[in-house]
């Protein structure tokens, strides 16, 4: 009898405790609304970051308690490209909540983010003093130690060889270079183990020293004739050890040519993308070393030119390894060959729900800014707003052809700009979000010019927050978790990114489809949006990884620019149904694409990864990551179908 009184007390203990929990969380959402931090939610949820960084700060004088709300703050500033001001506000919090892991690990975070990296490691250290299993704190620590010791490790050992002993030329690159540069890379040149050499110096005028240690001469003809293979090496670039061993591995694998990453003198790795035209075109800071098959000497020009001219006759592998150092950077881009220009028709279609002001912004600034707005049709789908959309809303649109199409069917974003394509013929097609507005005066001549340039199927934008920063800058593979990232996600408007990749025209795995254009050849090979398994978030990426199969190249363009509100027409997938169906897409495109979904050929695998932080530092490889690396994104020179 007793236990059973003291069972049903404990009940009613328990009923009561939970029920007080659930009034104080009623109370807070009361409060929450009443006061501001929901309208704070609201305005984050729609990128209106500093109206909720107001909002949040007016709620908090009332309820400077919510524990919630002050992360929340502390979150949207980071956002917001406040990252010190939330390290402020996220120190006194950890001081008066001393007993909250979340605060602190918030704290190191922030931290680390700014470049505060001894603070950051202490606050982790402090977070497992306290719980020696907290998992986050635990891979922060590690990320930090690898990126503070890659510097210093030496190269992996390529693998063995069968080869018997073979004979090289390195011909040094010396047109306007001094002696001293020349002997610089003389001095460090180190054959391999089953390998001897000549060097050769090729367009020098003036006197070298004569160094009886190195065996060199400067006719071009006599070190090439004997040699399996001929590696160029600008004048100054300084040669590590092992580093013609590694590429005396890759012409063992049946490559035409390879490139290897390098360093600048005063420390800062330059690490390289995959082979691609594209990217070697713009490239700020090509390879300055190389090595080439006997069979495709290529031309005695720029490092760069050569390697230019082996992408479109052989295989061409990367190394991602830091073989040499050298300061050189290019003078001059690369042309990319194009067709004639044109005057091509050009379909832009905006799916759309309600947000009416935002739309109309969205098409004025195309109309106004293009080039040839009488070369354009715009089409809009209205998918079942509240208000019907006329025509008659855009006012003068300079010549353009507007039209609205009404398609009351559930939200499926694929099918939509699939049926607007249908009994159109325009060559070229623009898919637009409608919470946008164009920056770039001749938008529409930009992209026909790219469209037009050989092999190039689908470009892509830069696009910006309200607040200036980027929020689009290509689209990486196996970025955060293993899924799809934007590029330079929140980085600051002036920064260009490693090698000036947000800011450069350059090669994407994919871009989004936010503002994304492509011929309609390639659309129509492509087979159009997957509208079955990928109705809503995941299609554009798809869509991208099937051109790029097809051989297609997808450009990321920079200067073509829009401002993003994003996520207008369907909201953010912050609620449960909405989270479950990306999370189900996303599953379906990983699976689709694996193992090309892992990786991303135009982000170095020595980048570190941190969070969303795609460049927090560099990490060792082995020999087998570097051997997987360079063979699955060799370079071979075949054609779009």
């Amino acid at each position: 009898m007793g236990n059973e009184i003291n069972t049903s007390a404990l009940f009613f203990v328990s009923l009561l405790h939970n029920l007080k929990g659930i009034l104080l969380e009623a109370r807070r959402e009361r409060m929450r609304r009443r006061f501001g931090a929901v309208a704070g939610d609201e305005a984050r949820r729609f990128n209106r970051l500093d109206e909720a960084i107001a909002a949040y700060e007016t709620y908090l004088e009332r309820a400077p308690q919510d524990l919630g709300i002050q992360l929340r703050l502390a979150g949207v500033l980071r956002e917001a490209g406040r990252s010190e001001d939330a390290v402020v506000r996220l120190t006194a919090l950890a001081e008066s909540r001393p007993d909250k892991a979340k605060v602190k690990l918030a704290l190191a975070d922030a931290l680390d983010e700014i470049g505060s990296i001894d603070r950051a490691k202490i606050t982790y250290s402090r977070i497992l003093d306290e719980d020696p299993s907290n998992v986050s704190a635990q891979e922060a620590l590690k990320k930090i130690a690898r990126a503070a010791t890659v510097p210093d490790l030496a190269l992996p050992a390529p693998p063995p060889t069968k080869s018997s002993v073979r004979y090289v030329n390195l011909r040094i690159v010396a047109a306007g270079a001094s002696a001293e540069s020349v002997m610089e890379t003389v001095r460090s040149a180190r054959c391999a183990s089953n390998a001897v050499g000549s060097i050769s110096v090729l367009d020098f005028e003036g006197t070298l020293p004569s160094k009886a240690d190195f065996a060199f001469n400067n006719d071009e003809a006599d070190g090439a004739e004997r040699a399996v293979a001929v590696i160029y090496a600008e004048a100054g670039v300084v040669l590590k050890t092992g580093a013609l061993d590694w590429l005396l591995w890759a012409v063992d694998q049946g490559a035409t040519a390879a490139y290897a990453d390098h360093e600048e003198f005063s420390g800062k790795a330059v690490l390289q993308s995959a082979p691609d035209r594209f990217d070697l075109a713009t490239n700020p800071a090509p390879p300055t070393l190389a090595i080439f098959s006997r069979t495709t000497l290529g031309p005695t020009g720029r490092v760069y030119e050569a390697l230019g001219e082996a992408l479109l006759a052989g295989v061409v592998m990367h190394i991602p390894l830091v073989l040499s150092c050298s300061s050189k950077r290019r003078s001059m881009p690369l042309e990319i060959g194009s067709r004639e220009s044109t005057e091509d028709q050009v379909l832009v279609v905006i799916p759309t729900r309600d947000a009416i002001d935002e739309l109309v912004v969205m098409v004025r600034s195309l109309v106004n800014l293009a080039a040839h707005p009488q070369a354009l049709e715009i089409v809009i789908v209205d998918n079942g707003s509240r208000q019907r959309i006329l025509p008659e809303v855009f006012g003068n649109v300079r010549g353009a052809e507007v039209n609205v199409i009404r398609i009351d069917e559930p939200f499926n974003w694929s099918r939509l700009n699939n049926q607007a394509c249908e009994g159109r013929d325009q060559p070229i097609i623009v898919f637009a979000n409608n919470d946008m507005e164009m920056r770039t005066p001749g938008w529409d001549d930009h992209l026909r010019a790219l469209l037009n340039a050989d092999g190039v199927g689908v470009v892509g934008a830069r696009l910006l927050y309200p607040n200036g920063l980027l929020q689009h800058g290509g689209i990486v593979m196996g970025g955060l978790n293993g899924e799809p990232l934007h590029d330079g996600w929140r980085a600051k408007g002036d920064d260009a990114g490693p090698l000036e990749r947000w800011t450069r025209r350059r090669p994407a795995t994919a871009v989004t489809g936010g503002f994304m254009a492509m011929r309609r050849a390639v659309f129509e090979v492509v087979g159009g949006f997957d509208e079955v398994d990928l109705p809503i978030s995941c299609s554009d990426v798809d869509f991208c990884l099937k051109a790029r199969a097809l051989n297609w190249a997808v450009l990321y363009a920079p200067e073509i620019e829009l401002r993003h509100h994003e996520s207008l027409t369907r909201g953010h997938a912050n609620e449960d149904g909405k989270r479950r169906r990306a999370e189900a897409e996303m599953a379906i495109l990983l699976a689709r694409w694996a193992p090309w979904a892992a990786y991303d050929p135009t982000r170095n695998p020595q980048w570190e990864t941190r969070g969303a932080r795609l460049y927090a530092g560099r990490r060792p490889l082995t020999t087998d990551q570097v051997v997987d690396w360079a063979l699955k994104t060799a370079s071979r020179p075949e054609g779009p179908v």
